[in-house]
C-alpha cells in the first residue's frame, strides 16, 4: 500500500505507475500518480455489505437448524438434570452415600461442559464481527460444524462419513466463516438427497 503526503502532513492512498521514457536528452521516467481514495471507501462499505449478508446468512441457517441445536443442547442438559436428582437421592439415604454423589458430580462437571461447548459454538456462529484470521486446524472445524449438525443428519436419514487426514498442515482463516461454509455445504448435501430413500442417504466429509 502506497501513501503520498500532503502540503498540510496528511496522507492519502495513492495508486503510482512508472514507464521508462527514451528521449534525446537520455532515459527518464513518467511517473502517474492517482488518488485512490474514493476507491478504498467504496471497497471498505462493499466489505461491511458482504461482512452483513455473511452474518444474515448464518443466522437465517442457524433458524433453521434451531430444532437440531435445541436438541444438541438438551442432552446435557437433562444428563445433568438425571444426575443431580440422583445425587439427591444418595444424599438422603443413610448414611449418604458420597462416593456415589463424587461419580455423580464428575459426570454433571463433564455434561455441562459439553453444553459450555455448545453455547460457545453458537455465540461465535451468533457474533457480529468483520472476521478474525487465525491458524486453526481443518480437522477441528469440519468437526465443530458436524456436532452442531448431527441432530439434523439424524432427523434426515442421513448416514455420515467422515475421512479426515491425518497430519495436515494448519492453515490460516476466520473460524467461524470457515464453519459457515461448511455448514451450508453439508445442509446442501442433504438437501440434495431428500428424493433418495433413507439407507441410500450416505454423506462423506474428507479433509
Amino acid at each position: 500500500d502506497l501513501a503520498a503526503r500532503r502540503a498540510d502532513g496528511s496522507e492519502v492512498p495513492i495508486e503510482a505507475g512508472l514507464a521508462p521514457l527514451q528521449t534525446r536528452d537520455g532515459a527518464f521516467v513518467l511517473v502517474s500518480v492517482i488518488d485512490i481514495t474514493e476507491r478504498r471507501n467504496v471497497e471498505r462499505a462493499a466489505a461491511q455489505q458482504r461482512a452483513e449478508l455473511a452474518h444474515m446468512s448464518r443466522v437465517a441457517m442457524l433458524g433453521a437448524l434451531s430444532g437440531s441445536i435445541a436438541h444438541e443442547l438438551n442432552q446435557p442438559l437433562t444428563a445433568i438434570l438425571s444426575n443431580a436428582q440422583a445425587a439427591q437421592q444418595f444424599l438422603a439415604a443413610d448414611p449418604p452415600d458420597t462416593k456415589e454423589v463424587t461419580a455423580i458430580l464428575a459426570d454433571i462437571v463433564k455434561s455441562d461442559r459439553r453444553a459450555v461447548t455448545v453455547i460457545e459454538r453458537l455465540r461465535s456462529l451468533f457474533r457480529k464481527d468483520d472476521g478474525r484470521h487465525e491458524v486453526l486446524e481443518a480437522n477441528e472445524a469440519v468437526e465443530d460444524a458436524l456436532r452442531l449438525l448431527r441432530s439434523d443428519l439424524l432427523h434426515r436419514g442421513v448416514s455420515l462419513r467422515t475421512d479426515l487426514g491425518s497430519k495436515l498442515p494448519p492453515i490460516r482463516g476466520d473460524r467461524v466463516q470457515l464453519q459457515q461454509v461448511l455448514m451450508n455445504l453439508i445442509v446442501n448435501g442433504c438437501d440434495a438427497m431428500e428424493t433418495t430413500a433413507p439407507p441410500a442417504r450416505r454423506l462423506v466429509v474428507a479433509t
